[in-house]
C-alpha cells in the first residue's frame, strides 16, 4: 500500500498492524554530510492483509 499520495514527509502517521518482516540492519550514507547512519525496513499488515514498509532510521538499538 503506498501512503504517499495521502502524507508528505514532514507528516507523522500512527499505524495499527502486525509485523510480518524485520529487514537486517542496512548503512547509507546521508547526502549532506556523508555521515554513515543505520536502516532498518519493517512490513506492517493490517487485518485485509495489505503492509506497508516501514523504514526506521537512527539508533536501532536505544530504548529511550
Amino acid at each position: 500500500y503506498q501512503l504517499g499520495r495521502h502524507v508528505n514527509k514532514s507528516n507523522l502517521v500512527d499505524v495499527v498492524g502486525v509485523v510480518k518482516n524485520v529487514s537486517s540492519t542496512m548503512r547509507n550514507r546521508r547526502k549532506s554530510n556523508n555521515e554513515s547512519i543505520p536502516k532498518r525496513d519493517i512490513t506492517i499488515a493490517d487485518e485485509t492483509k495489505k503492509t506497508v514498509v516501514v523504514p526506521l532510521w537512527g539508533d536501532l538499538n536505544s530504548r529511550n
